[in-house]
């Protein structure tokens, strides 16, 4: 018994050793956005537009005093609309939410730590945002059940739909109380970080769709939001997580993976909001990354064929086994769509510090609509510069060492290609590594199954063939055909977006689009096991945003409701509102006294440009005693002759292009 005492007090102490010395568990990732409750700590700042970034506030963001009056009768008209969920805004120094059940007003900060928290200043009636819960009906089942099919539509369209009638559950569409929104507060206001943030934010009911497409996306509902994050291989610690991810957390977990050191902030790209996701990493630096962008997919489609279709998307279901998996998905940012999502996938950043805010988004200084169709090939250009924010490639090339002909990094079908040494999309190094067009499939690998296989119909073919050639180019890069391999490949392929929005995400169309997707993922990590490069390769399957099935019966064209009620604006995407603002400067009036004649020069100029206005009709409402009205000149300029009768001058100035603007003058007693 004493030997035993005596080994006991000779092992007691290297057993605490160890315990205290085992590295601790990495903690989850929070699950919705830090609330204040109370008064904000005294070390709190309190951070407005733009200042996630820069020290200054933005101004012009949002509704400011001349266009309020138009904004919220835009806003009250929106809001009536029942295919409206809601209309965000920056006003009065608060961030403000409006639907028809009610509004809420919040406000950000930062703590000391670096951390951001918000706080709710008021709500009316009924928070939208009071369901954050990024885990809420989790399942395509879940999803169908909690919905429903008021009109009983059917929608028989396209000849390919596979339908059974409007009682087919996936005809069953949910409603602004049967869904959540992930990260609400922290994804609205990102909008508002960009210098060309809109005035208001729309986004749309869980049923509402555009033209005649049978898939939506773009929305803050966790329907739209949740896509998918796997991770397998080495530097991953295997396992499924009850939580969620987001989507600026994918850059920062690869740079990490690849050896990126961080800097004196802990960041490891310029411009990160997100974090890498140390709670799933063994801390192994890694050989090489391939991230597969299953664009579109949500986190309860993936589910939905892994389950129903085992046969058929086996790799799916090997990877969410064997590797790590979040349960609840990654979290896009707001709009949850392609262009803001790949750039916050490439840069950890959100849209207000990337600068790209949504599938079409007006720049206010150059007057021009940008949009994903037809400038997605100058997306480079178009992005915060890299002293704001920085790309995984950019990074990848900062931190890593390129001899000469050395490839780093390959962008393939991806919109975001700056940095990159291949990038398809800006047809960038095709010559040094193979033009798509001149890649035929390898010859050591089994052909794929011929097209109708996949194809409802023409209409995806072309979408299926790009991805047999990024997927052909992907193959040379791994054999290292033409150089030496690339430390990060990362590859959108477009079958399966394209399908489930034209056909719908559920329709048997838009599966057959993702089989071949899963086939060629299965042919990668097949391929790396026998070139022998699995042991060196992470493979994160990920998708930028989710989709989900719209109700035509209950759609509609929405501008024409605004456009009914005489207000003018810009609309560049369905969610984005621009109100064209007039800027009207007093140059002359002196002294306005009561019962004396005065002549008031006014200059008229565009709020976002500066550019003089021609053709602003100015109209005197007060004084009465008939109409006295003036245009302005082609140099914005023009002269209102008055003869004050109270204590006060106030002018109206009108444009068809711009919404009124009115200008009050006080007057003096002789």
């Amino acid at each position: 018994m004493r030997l035993l005492r005596i080994l006991i007090a000779l092992l007691l102490p290297a057993v605490l050793w160890c315990g205290c010395a085992k590295e601790q568990p990495a903690p989850p990732p929070p699950q919705s956005d830090t609330l204040l409750t109370g008064l904000p700590p005294t070390t709190a700042k309190r951070v407005g537009p733009g200042q996630l970034w820069r020290d200054e506030p933005l101004t012009d963001v949002g509704l400011d005093e001349n266009e309020l009056a138009a904004g919220q009768a835009i806003v009250d008209a929106l809001i009536s609309d029942r295919r409206v969920d809601f209309v965000a805004t920056y006003r009065d120094n608060v961030y403000r939410v409006q639907a028809g059940r009610g509004a809420v007003d919040f406000t950000r900060y930062r703590l000391e730590d670096g951390s951001i928290a918000f706080a709710v200043e008021r709500i009316e009636k009924q928070n939208p945002f009071a369901n954050q819960n990024p885990a809420h009906l989790p399942t395509l089942a879940d999803i169908f059940q909690a919905g429903s099919n008021p009109k009983n539509f059917w929608d028989r369209s396209k000849p390919a739909l596979d339908y059974t009638g409007p009682g087919d559950p996936r005809l069953r569409f949910l409603n602004v109380e049967n869904v959540s929104y992930p990260f609400a507060y922290s994804r609205v206001a990102s909008v508002f970080d960009a210098p060309d943030s809109p005035d208001l934010v729309v986004s749309y009911a869980p049923f509402v769709g555009m033209s005649n497409n049978g898939g939506h996306y773009g929305e803050l509902n966790m329907a739209e939001s949740r896509g998918v994050f796997v991770a397998y291989g080495p530097g991953v610690k295997p396992g499924a997580l009850p939580l969620a991810a987001r989507l600026h957390d994918v850059a920062p977990t690869v740079a990490k993976l690849l050896g990126v050191p961080p800097s004196a902030d802990g960041n490891y790209l310029t411009g990160q909001d997100g974090r890498p996701l140390a709670e799933i990493l063994t801390g192994e630096t890694v050989k090489r990354v391939l991230l597969i962008d299953l664009s579109g997919m949500s986190n309860a489609m993936f589910d939905q064929l892994r389950s129903q279709h085992g046969k058929r998307f086996h790799i799916f279901n090997e990877l969410a086994e064997k590797g790590a998996r979040f349960a609840h998905g990654l979290i896009a940012p707001f709009p949850s769509a392609d262009w803001p999502g790949e750039f916050t996938l490439a840069t950890g950043a959100d849209v207000g510090r990337h600068g790209i805010l949504d599938n079409a988004f007006y720049r206010r200084k150059r007057g021009q609509t940008f949009n994903l169709v037809e400038h997605r090939l100058i997306g480079e250009q178009l992005m915060a510069p890299p002293a704001r924010v920085e790309t995984i490639f950019e990074a990848l090339r900062r931190a890593g060492d390129q001899p000469e002909g050395r490839m780093l990094s390959a962008s393939l079908g991806l919109t975001v290609t700056r940095g990159a040494d291949l990038a398809t999309l800006v047809r960038r190094g095709l010559n040094e590594y193979g033009d798509l067009e001149n890649i035929e499939w390898p010859a050591s690998m089994p052909p794929l199954a011929d097209l109708p296989a996949f194809a409802c119909d023409e209409t995806g073919v072309p979408f299926l063939r790009q991805d047999r050639a990024l997927f052909a180019q992907i193959v040379r890069l791994l054999l290292g055909d033409n150089a030496p391999r690339p430390r990060l490949i990362v590859w959108s392929p477009a079958a399966y977006l394209a399908a489930a929005r034209w056909y719908g995400p559920y329709t048997q169309c838009a599966g057959r689009a993702a089989w071949q997707e899963a086939e060629l993922v299965s042919r990668l990590l097949k391929l790396l096991v026998d070139e022998k490069l699995a042991a060196e390769t992470t493979v994160l399957l990920v998708s930028d945003h989710g989709m989900r099935g719209v109700d035509q019966s209950r759609a509609g064209d929405l501008i024409k409701l605004l456009e009914g009620l005489g207000f003018a604006f810009r609309l560049s995407s369905q969610h984005l509102l621009y109100l064209p603002t007039l800027t009207v400067q007093v140059e002359k009036a002196g002294t306005l006294k009561t019962g004396t004649p005065a002549t008031i020069r006014l200059l008229c100029t565009d709020g976002d440009s500066n550019r003089p206005v021609t053709g602003a009709v100015i109209s005197v409402l007060d004084p009465g005693g008939g109409e006295n009205q003036t245009m302005t000149s082609a140099q914005g300029t023009a002269e209102v002759k008055v003869t004050p009768t109270g204590n006060r001058v106030l002018l109206e100035v009108a444009h068809p292009q711009y919404n009124p603007h009115s200008v009050t003058l006080s007057t003096t007693t002789p």
